[in-house]
């Protein structure tokens, strides 16, 4: 004879079952972020290995940020730099090592403003991501390339139509010149609000936002590079 369930029972399992699913949820969430924020760190190594292939293909010049608007560049195309590289495909959403899936995701709907939000990494500006009238002399080459600078990282998209920038440098009181998930920590961005950093020498780290913003002389130098370079 088979045994019936009464309701109460019934009920009682339901129960268990909501509040297991309630628990596992959070963790299975917090599984997918480490999945695409583990994408997005393999983006970067990626570009970091074309942007080195780059250099030795171009004379040790760096994949550097050109100024249509000028025509004296005797060593360096004057496109911008992630127009150079040959995943950079213009308006996709994602699945190309420029975009980052965890970005994508928490910035839906992206902002096209200007065509500008095509990608998810930004370039530091003194290793070639500033647009200007390069001299031969300041043309980024591969020997300003260290373990410590970082070249590549989580760029900054915006929700509000202000576009896509390349990360300047590090000055929380400086606005549009950090990464997304600092910009606008009510989207959903990689676990504890880190930020993915590629180096020079290829290796990707990721950072907190204040360990990054409270660096200053020698160490910041370090970090980002100087002017004077």
């Amino acid at each position: 004879m088979k045994q019936k369930f009464t309701l109460v029972e019934l009920l009682v399992v339901m129960s268990i079952l909501s509040i297991l699913i309630s628990i596992l949820l959070p963790a299975i969430e917090k599984s997918r972020i480490s999945v695409r924020s583990a994408v997005c760190m393999s983006n970067l190594q990626q570009l970091a290995t074309w942007g080195i292939s780059y250099a030795t293909d171009h004379n040790q010049v760096l994949p550097t940020d050109g100024n249509p608007s000028r025509n004296n560049y005797l060593e360096i195309s004057n496109t911008s730099w992630y127009a150079k590289n040959p995943s950079y495909e213009k308006r996709v959403g994602s699945g190309t090592p420029m975009h980052c899936p965890q970005a994508t995701l928490s910035m839906v709907p992206r902002w096209d403003w200007n065509a500008r939000n095509d990608f998810d990494y930004g370039l530091n500006m003194y290793l070639g991501g500033r647009k200007r009238d390069w001299t031969a002399a300041e043309i980024p080459r591969a020997h300003l390339l260290t373990s410590e600078k970082y070249w590549f990282a989580d760029g900054k998209i915006s929700n509000g139509g202000n576009g896509y920038y390349v990360w300047e440098y590090m000055n929380a009181a400086a606005p549009n010149r950090t990464s997304w998930m600092w910009e606008f920590p009510e989207f959903l961005g990689h676990l504890n609000q880190t930020s993915n950093f590629a180096f020079g020498d290829g290796h990707v780290e990721t950072r907190r936002k204040l360990s990054v913003l409270t660096l200053s002389g020698e160490a910041k130098d370090k970090f980002q590079g100087t002017a004077t370079e």
